[in-house]
């Protein structure tokens, strides 16, 4: 009987590190089985192993959405960069599980000077993200527009 492991961004981490031999090892062992989207490399490793990869069918025939949920995803990268939408933008938008910053490799294709000019905005933006999504974070934005501008 096969146990069923759900694949959290932990354990992507886990595959990913130095230590993925081992974490593998362990699935193979405890026989365990891995159910959720693990991504071509992970799932390349996992059948070398024999260890059992399940995927649902709602994840397989998934249309990508920008930014869904009101959360960042690490496939937002080309629609962020294709809109051009700034890095403190981005900081507003938390992870599923409402973590800030979750993907910092996003703001590698920022540029250094214009980062560490606005580093102290950008992280008390993503200190306090509480957007929803997209167009909630534009309408705040020309709320406080207007009220600098009566101010």
């Amino acid at each position: 009987m096969n146990k069923c492991f759900v694949y959290f961004l932990i354990f992507k981490h886990a595959l990913e590190s130095n230590y993925s031999d081992m974490v593998l090892s362990a699935l193979e062992y405890y026989d365990y089985s891995v159910y959720e989207s693990v991504g071509v490399n992970n799932a390349k490793k996992l059948h070398e192993r024999g260890i059992k990869y399940l995927a649902s069918d709602e994840q397989k025939e998934r249309k990508y959405v920008p930014f869904e949920n009101g959360c960042i995803h690490e496939e937002d990268k080309n629609y962020i960069i294709e809109n051009k939408i700034t890095a403190h933008e981005i900081a507003r938008y938390t992870d599923g599980w409402y973590s800030c910053f979750p993907y910092p490799e996003l703001f590698k294709t920022y540029d250094k000077n214009e980062l560490k000019l606005n580093y102290l905005s950008i992280l008390h933006t993503a200190m306090f993200a509480r957007v929803l999504d997209r167009e909630s974070a534009i309408a705040v934005r020309r709320i406080s527009i207007n009220l600098s501008i009566v101010l």
